[in-house]
C-alpha cells in the first residue's frame, strides 16, 4: 500500500464535519486551585498524525489544535479519502505556538480509532493468529523522512520467535502486514514496537469468526508504555477478560480492582501472577453487568489491556497510567467518554465554539458523559484515564491524544 505525497487541505477529503474553531484553552488557569505551568516548546513543528490505513471506505473528524488550544489549518498527504488508505495529516505552527492534528476514524465496519501522532516506542496488544482470528499489523509514516521500526513480540508461553522483526516505512507511506505470517499460530500476541526518526503510528486491525458466524471486528489503537499502575477507562464487565503483558526478566504480581461509579472492590481471582516475558489472560465473567473503570496494580512494570464481547462484535481498550491534561474526538456515531481516577479529579473539558462540560470523579471512581461531535481539549486536577465508547452497531472504544502542549514541549516552567 502506498501513499503519495500530495500536499492539499483537509477539506478535499471525505469528512465527517469541518475543522472547526475551539475556544482558547488557557494551560495556565489550572482546575480546583491546581496551577498549570507554563512549558516552553522546544519543537514547533510542523506535526504529523495518521489515521489507520483498514483498506475500508470511512469517515473521519479531523482537527488542528495549537498549544493554547485555538484552531489551526491542517493539510492531508494522501491520494484517497480518510478511511480507505488511511490519511496522513500535518499542522504547521501557528505563530510561535506548536500545533498538532487529532482525529478519530470511523470505518465502514463501524470501528473507531483515534488518528495517532508517530511514537518512537509503543505497545500493540490483543492481537491473535489462531484458526477464527485474523490479525494484521497497520504501520503509517506520516512524516517526510523514513523510520525503521523493530519488533518484539510476546506471547502466552513467553517471548515470540518472529518470522520479521525489522521493516522500513518510507516517509508518507503505509504498510500493512499480516501478523499470521510473523507470528503464526499464537493465540495471545502482544508487540513492541520502537522506531527511529520521527517514529511511527500503528494500529492491529483484528477480525473475527466461528464457522460462517462472523463475531466482530476492531481497530486496536496503541497503548503507551509499561507501568506499574495501569487505570482502564469505560471497562466493560459482562462477556470480557483482561490481557497482561510482562516484558520484564522477573515474574510480576498484581491485583485487578473493579471501579463503578463511586464503588471500588478487589476482583475475585484478581490476584494473579505473571510469568516474565509472557501474557496471561484472566476472564471478567464473575463481575456481572455494568461498565465502569479497572485498576490494576502490581510489583513490575505492565502493559494491560480488556476485551469485551457484545452484539457479536467486540472492542479493545488499552490501559493507561492517567495524565491531567489531552484531547479527544467524538464521532458522528453516538459515543459516551468514561473517566477513571485513582485520587479523585475534576476535569473540564473545551469543546468546538468554546462549549464546556464539566465532569467529576471522585477517589477510585469513575463517570461518564456524552459529548458532541468534535474535537475536545480536557484538563484535570488530577491524574484521570479517559476513552470513549460506542454501542451503535455493536460496540468499539477509542482513545484521545496528548495536548499539542504535552507533546512538543520541555518540562520547563516560566514565572
Amino acid at each position: 500500500m502506498e501513499i503519495r505525497q500530495v500536499a492539499r487541505l483537509v477539506s478535499g477529503l471525505v469528512l465527517a464535519g469541518a475543522v472547526g474553531a475551539l475556544a482558547a484553552w488557557n494551560p495556565t488557569s489550572g482546575i480546583g486551585g491546581v496551577e498549570k505551568p507554563i512549558y516552553a516548546t522546544g519543537h514547533l513543528g510542523p506535526n504529523y498524525a495518521a489515521c489507520a490505513p483498514t483498506e475500508q471506505k470511512g469517515t473521519a473528524i479531523v482537527n488542528g489544535l495549537t498549544q493554547s488550544g485555538g484552531e489551526a489549518e491542517i493539510s492531508a498527504v494522501a491520494d484517497s479519502p480518510i478511511g480507505q488508505n488511511g490519511s496522513q495529516i500535518m499542522a504547521a505552527p501557528v505563530g510561535n505556538e506548536a500545533a498538532v492534528p487529532v482525529g478519530t476514524l470511523t470505518n465502514e465496519k463501524a470501528d473507531i480509532s483515534a488518528c495517532e501522532q508517530p511514537q518512537n516506542s509503543l505497545w500493540l496488544l490483543g492481537a491473535s493468529t489462531q484458526t477464527g482470528s485474523e490479525s494484521s499489523l497497520l504501520l503509517s509514516n506520516p512524516a517526510p523522512t523514513a523510520t525503521t521500526v523493530t519488533l518484539r513480540g510476546y506471547t502466552k508461553t513467553g517471548p515470540a520467535d518472529l518470522v520479521q522483526s525489522r521493516l522500513r516505512v518510507e516517509g508518507h507511506k503505509s504498510v500493512r502486514l499480516p501478523l499470521a505470517g510473523i507470528a503464526p499460530d499464537s493465540e495471545r500476541l502482544s508487540l513492541q514496537l520502537t522506531a527511529s526518526g520521527r517514529g511511527i503510528s500503528a494500529w492491529v486491525f483484528q477480525s473475527e469468526s466461528k464457522g460462517l458466524d462472523h463475531l466482530g471486528s476492531e481497530v486496536i489503537e496503541a497503548a503507551g508504555s509499561a507501568s506499574k499502575t495501569n487505570l482502564i477507562a469505560g471497562a466493560g464487565f459482562a462477556n470480557a477478560k483482561l490481557q497482561l503483558t510482562n516484558p520484564g526478566a522477573r515474574p510480576a504480581k498484581a491485583q485487578v480492582i473493579r471501579i463503578e461509579g463511586d464503588k471500588s472492590s478487589p476482583v475475585a481471582g484478581g490476584d494473579i501472577k505473571i510469568q516474565a516475558g509472557t501474557v496471561t489472560e484472566l476472564s471478567l465473567d464473575g463481575l456481572g453487568q455494568g461498565r465502569g473503570g479497572l485498576l490494576i496494580r502490581s510489583d513490575q512494570p505492565l502493559v494491560v489491556a480488556s476485551k469485551q464481547a457484545q452484539n457479536n462484535d467486540f472492542s479493545w481498550t488499552s490501559a493507561q497510567e492517567g495524565d491531567t491534561s489531552g484531547t479527544i474526538t467524538m464521532p458522528k456515531l453516538d459515543a459516551e467518554v468514561y473517566a477513571t481516577s485513582v485520587a479523585g479529579a475534576k476535569v473540564v473539558l473545551t469543546g468546538p465554539n468554546g462549549q464546556k462540560h464539566n465532569l467529576e470523579v471522585g477517589p477510585m471512581g469513575s463517570a461518564k458523559m456524552k459529548l458532541p461531535e468534535g474535537s475536545w481539549v480536557w484538563n484535570a486536577s488530577g491524574p484521570v484515564a479517559i476513552s470513549g465508547i460506542t454501542y451503535q452497531d455493536g460496540i468499539s472504544t477509542f482513545s484521545g491524544s496528548k495536548s499539542a502542549q504535552e507533546l512538543t514541549a520541555l518540562a520547563v516552567r516560566i514565572r
